[in-house]
C-alpha cells in the first residue's frame, strides 16, 4: 500500500487485498509434537535477545515482570537475567502474581505462545524447516508471562476458539 495516498484509499486498498487472501480451514494436526520445535526455551531466537546466555523463558520473565531481583550471573544485575522474583501483571486476566523462583512455585507463570504451536503447526509451520520452528517457538513477539489457568484453558486454541477472559 502507497503511504501517500489518502487514508481513504488506504483502507479500500486494504480491503481489495484483503478480499485477494484465500480462506482456509484448519489441517489436520498429523505429524504434531512439541519436540517439532526443537528444545524448550532455547537461546537462538536473535529478535531481541538471543546469544545473551539466557534461555527464551528467563528473557520473557524479565521482559513481562516488575520488580524484579536477578540472580547474580558474573556481575550482571539488571535484566534480563535469571529472574528470582519479580511481579507479574497477568495480561489475560488482569491479576497480580508475586513470582518466586522454586519447584512448585514457577510453573505458576508459565511463558505462553500468542499463537499457540499446535495451531501453528495445523495452519502452516509443518512446512517450516527445523530452524525456523525453532525460532517461531521461542519468539520473543509471539511470547508472554501469564497464569496457569488461562495458559491452560488456551492450550493450542486460536483466537475463533478462546480469547482471555
Amino acid at each position: 500500500m502507497s503511504g501517500t495516498s489518502a487514508p481513504g484509499a488506504q483502507v479500500d486498498e486494504a480491503l481489495s487485498a484483503l478480499e485477494e487472501l484465500a480462506v482456509k480451514g484448519r489441517a489436520p494436526k498429523t505429524g504434531y509434537a512439541r519436540s517439532e520445535f526443537g528444545i524448550a526455551w532455547t537461546d537462538t531466537n536473535t529478535v531481541m535477545w538471543g546469544g545473551n546466555s539466557l534461555s527464551t523463558r528467563e528473557d520473557i520473565l524479565s521482559r513481562d515482570l516488575v520488580d524484579i531481583t536477578c540472580k547474580d550471573r558474573s556481575g550482571v544485575a539488571s535484566p534480563p537475567c535469571v529472574v528470582q522474583s519479580g511481579v507479574l501483571h497477568d495480561p489475560y486476566t488482569g491479576t497480580t502474581v508475586n513470582f518466586v523462583r522454586g519447584e512448585t512455585t514457577s510453573p505458576l507463570v508459565p511463558i505462553e505462545h500468542v499463537v499457540a504451536l499446535g495451531d501453528s503447526w495445523q495452519k502452516g509451520a509443518q512446512q517450516l524447516s527445523v530452524a525456523e520452528r525453532v525460532d517461531l517457538a521461542n519468539d520473543p513477539l509471539n511470547l508472554i508471562a501469564t497464569t496457569q489457568a488461562p495458559n491452560s484453558a488456551k492450550s493450542d486454541s486460536d483466537a475463533a476458539s478462546w480469547l482471555p477472559p
